[in-house]
């Protein structure tokens, strides 16, 4: 009886938040059999997520030292995962007739997402017990998901829009990449600042979907006006003028106001901050060790990788704002 507990326990986060996907798409809600499939190949996705990360880490339990960990986190762990979930979307859900608006690349990443973070999640749960079933519930799930609708949406860009695939994989895969690497690493440090740090970045990005998601949700909105219109104009013996009533409804309308703007901004220059908070943290950490002779050789692995984990975050206090900018002139001055 326990472990059938434990099971739905496991399965339940995934599953409200796929079907709270799917309802958010108020325009033209999308087909539940391509949900339910792309939920479950981003769930067999963790076989392969599996064999690639023993293949690469072997029996490494990701390391004892944080750059170590941090190397093990980013590098292979994040970069396989959501690999993983772009290829469910790419090469299946993007694929499928139904994928014809911005909003489903956020309804179907995050069913991919879903199905690979559930089935995860299950084997997590089963081993360690009730506790980590709610902790994950609340964080490491909708870490996945989030992740997932983050890199959809952008392919749904990619597609719809004309955006250039590699900002596909710069904002969206790059994007999931640093937050499921610096989650995975708050918490596997167990210390209060890491776990504050990954909680921070998981928020950011829930702010940056919401952004998105009602972006899309206008453009559907708007499309649908639009379409209405034209079957008036075609079906109606009088002449439908597109200054008209109907027509003004959407007409000059913009996509998203000033306040999403303000917003997206905002959560790029927080993500910055915490950028720029990590990599002085890192720094310090490796003054400490040079300062105490704690590191024999500056040059050998070890201390190339610290030196990285060092200027990543670093850069990142710079790239974010920059990206925070240029994705605004991207959503609202097209």
């Amino acid at each position: 009886m326990a472990i059938v507990g434990l099971t739905l326990l496991a399965l339940a986060p995934g599953i409200f938040l796929v079907i709270y996907f799917q309802r958010r798409d108020r325009v033209q809600r999308e087909p539940w059999k391509v949900i339910i499939i792309s939920f479950l190949l981003g769930a067999l996705t963790v076989i392969l997520a599996a064999a690639l990360e023993i293949a690469l880490l072997g029996d490494d339990d990701f390391g004892s030292t944080i750059p170590e960990l941090a190397f093990s986190m980013f590098l292979i762990v994040a970069l396989v995962e959501e690999l993983c979930k772009l290829l469910v979307i790419q090469f299946y859900s993007a694929r499928r007739p139904e994928f014809d608006e911005l909003m489903d690349g956020l309804v179907y990443g995050a069913a991919a997402a879903a199905g690979f973070a559930t089935l995860e999640n299950v084997g997590y749960v089963l081993e360690n017990g009730f506790l980590v079933g709610i902790i994950r519930a609340v964080l490491s799930v909708p870490m996945h998901v989030l992740t997932g609708a983050w890199i959809g949406y952008w392919i749904a860009r990619s597609r719809f829009e004309g955006t250039p695939y590699y900002l596909t994989v710069l904002i969206g895969l790059g994007m999931a990449i640093f937050v499921h690497g610096t989650f995975n690493v708050g918490v596997m440090a167990e210390q209060k600042a890491f776990i504050v740090m990954s909680v921070v970045v998981v928020l950011i990005l829930l702010g940056l979907v919401i952004v998105v998601a009602r972006r899309a949700l206008q453009l559907s909105e708007a499309q649908a006006r639009e379409s209405l219109v034209d079957r008036i104009a075609r079906t109606s013996t009088l002449p439908v003028s597109m200054g008209g009533p109907m027509a003004s409804a959407g007409e000059g309308q913009p996509v998203a106001g000033g306040h999403a703007r303000t917003v997206l901004i905002a959560l790029f220059y927080a993500l910055g901050v915490v950028s720029l908070i990590t990599g002085l943290f890192f720094g310090l950490g490796v003054g400490y060790l040079f300062y105490n002779n704690e590191i024999g050789d500056p040059f050998n692995l070890e201390s190339v990788i610290m030196y990285f984990l060092v200027a990543l975050p670093l850069a990142g206090a710079v790239f974010f704002p920059l990206l925070g900018h240029m994705l605004r002139r991207l959503f609202f001055e097209d």
